[in-house]
């Protein structure tokens, strides 16, 4: 609903709970309460205009197959309108949730654009305490969130645009891949006659393929611990067995008492990590852990 609706919607509500013109003595937040703490439970349509507002973006951020038809248009016209600063090709253009560009605002479609100031507003993030392997690999390269810096400089670099264009390059696992070879055979130079770089300069087009995985070893290397598999500490993250998992739903559909589990879950997907009403601060990069518990020595009575 627009703010020039919304507003006088709201006024003449309140002049017709009070039956005046005049100010209103007692505010619309408690107006709006429920009965049993003092309210009237009244419709607060600046609250209620902002989670329609979180619902569509939920739909934005949905997984593929789940996502609405308008959030793939939606997604589409904040590639088009991204920023001029960072320069972001094409092809680099992958989440604007998951990478570090952003669409500009006055270009969007109101709605579009009332989605994006809610998410503003309410903090949305993309954060995960861990971050498992599976996950890591499916974000995007290209601008990604948990790198250093440095990043900024290969994204837009010489060779930047043959791993995009001619290697189809988009997500960690690309790059990964690519800079992971293991080929003994392999030579730093244009005519290296190993398989993998005879395939690139035959299948992709590719000229120097030695440059290309040198680049992707690079900006593997720019991306910090807690978004790295190469580099992150394995952690002690403890979990039930699996008789205790079972135990736990058969105890759930008793009512019955549940063991804890001290594990701290990590989604399947990246489309799973998504949160608003995050703290405001800028968020840790530093993986979140356990540390293993010390043995106990017991001493009993003599």
């Amino acid at each position: 609903m627009p703010k020039e609706i919304e507003q006088p919607l709201t006024k003449r509500t309140c002049q017709f709970i009070w039956d005046s013109g005049g100010k209103n003595s007692i505010s619309l937040e408690t107006l709006s309460a429920p009965i049993n703490k003092g309210g009237k439970n009244l419709l607060h349509l600046q609250h209620r205009n902002e989670a329609i507002e979180l619902k569509w973006l939920k739909g934005l951020l949905a997984p593929p197959e789940k996502r609405p038809v308008w959030a793939f248009f939606a997604q589409a016209l904040l590639a088009r309108h991204a920023q001029q600063s960072p320069v972001v090709k094409e092809k680099a253009k992958v989440h604007p949730f998951l990478q570090m560009w952003s669409p500009v605002l006055k270009k969007l479609p109101l709605n579009l654009k009332r989605i994006l100031k809610a998410a503003r507003k309410h903090n949305l993030r993309w954060e995960i305490l861990i971050v498992s392997a599976q996950v890591m690999n499916q974000l995007p390269a290209w601008f990604h969130i948990g790198a250093s810096e440095e990043l900024n400089k290969l994204n837009n670099c010489y060779y930047a645009a043959c791993l995009r264009e001619n290697h189809e390059v988009t997500s960690v696992q690309h790059i990964s891949d690519i800079a992971n070879r293991n080929n003994l055979t392999h030579r730093k130079r244009k005519e290296c006659l190993c398989n993998l770089c005879s395939e690139d300069r035959n299948n992709l087009k590719c000229t120097k393929p030695f440059k290309c995985a040198q680049l992707a070893k690079d900006m593997m290397e720019c991306i910090l611990p807690k978004w790295n598999q190469n580099t992150t500490t394995p952690l002690f993250n403890p979990d039930l067995t699996s008789d205790q998992i079972i135990a736990n739903e058969k105890a759930i559909q008793k009512n019955e008492v549940v063991l804890f589990n001290p594990k701290i879950p990590s989604p399947s997907s990246v489309d799973e990590g998504f949160r608003v009403f995050t703290c405001p601060e800028p968020q840790s990069r530093i993986p979140a852990k356990q540390d293993p518990p010390t043995s106990v020595e017991i001493h009993h009575p003599v």
